[in-house]
């Protein structure tokens, strides 16, 4: 399975605080192209993942990076 495109999610803060993901839905073709649908269901995944509990890695405490899978627990392969 191929890693998500690093590049595909930003994330910034709304005036209140709470998180905000931006996704670029939009290669139709090249390395990185792939279903829309389920660009957008990761980016909905990274939101609600941020929302809970700040998707912060339980053996470290460093926050999960963006271009790690949605369902990803650990902020790398070593931790």
């Amino acid at each position: 399975m191929p890693q998500p495109d690093p590049f595909a999610l930003s994330y910034d803060e709304t005036q209140e605080g709470t998180p905000m993901v931006h996704s670029d839905v939009s290669p139709n073709s090249g390395p990185f192209a792939g279903n829309r649908r389920h660009r957008i269901a990761r980016a909905v995944a990274v939101l609600r993942r941020l929302q809970r509990n700040g998707w912060i890695c339980p053996h470290c405490g460093d926050p999960v990076p963006l271009w790690r899978r949605a369902d990803a627990v650990f902020c790398s392969p070593g931790c």
